[in-house]
């Protein structure tokens, strides 16, 4: 019994892929899945000792996804895919500058954004 009620939740489990084309494309979806405040890092708001920042919902940025025409000799694009985890970064080269988004497979077998840095020192 206990097998294949497993087999079945992991069978449900939804599809990173599908997630992410659906999140960049569809801004309601988006909303949907962040639940604010979400915490992360936003130095333009925060003082020097402030070690997490809320993101709150009136102030959200719509997330497009990483754009295609970065230019990859200034700035470096790490996107890693996990199981249960996925993560979009951007930063620069040489620089104190870089934006990540972090996204988590929760317990309902959906994704969601869970945390989103934005650095610029």
């Amino acid at each position: 019994m206990t097998s294949g009620s497993t087999n079945q939740a992991a069978n449900d489990k939804e599809d990173f892929d599908s997630f992410y084309k659906k999140f960049i494309n569809d801004n309601l979806f988006q909303m949907q899945r962040i639940h604010f405040p979400l915490p992360g890092i936003n130095t333009d708001e925060m003082d020097i000792n402030d070690t997490l920042y809320y993101w709150q919902k009136k102030d959200w940025r719509v997330y497009k996804g990483i754009p295609n025409n970065i230019d990859t000799s200034e700035f470096k694009i790490t996107t890693v895919r996990m199981d249960s985890m996925a993560v979009d970064e951007v930063a620069l080269k040489e620089g104190s500058f870089s934006v990540r988004y972090i996204f988590r497979l929760k317990k309902d077998s959906k994704w969601y954004l869970v945390r989103h840095e934005d650095i610029n020192l």
